[in-house]
């Protein structure tokens, strides 16, 4: 899938987020019902651009698979050999 392409299948996600802030009196649960479609929306999109969700608990860490959010130093602990300790939590 090519940027344009891509940028064009998020539209419609925009457009629900922007619907989703207009909104005045919105109960709670039809605020949730909004957003798990619009997370089915971008799922639909990820897939179509074959966007994965990885997993990189206690994989050793690539800066080109990987982004690195924060570091922690450890006591002890090399650079060589650092491993992804957390990540955000799969939806």
């Amino acid at each position: 899938m090519r940027w344009k392409n891509l940028a064009s299948e998020l539209l419609p996600v925009r457009d629900a987020l922007e619907a989703a802030l207009a909104a005045d009196n919105s109960t709670l649960e039809a605020m949730r019902q909004g957003v798990e479609l619009t997370l089915k929306q971008i799922n639909s999109v990820f897939d179509k651009a074959a966007i994965r969700e990885v997993h990189p608990i206690g994989e050793k860490f690539d800066p080109h698979r990987h982004q690195a959010m924060t570091t922690i130093l450890r006591q002890g602990a090399q650079h060589r050999g650092a491993r992804a300790a957390e990540g955000l939590p799969a939806a």
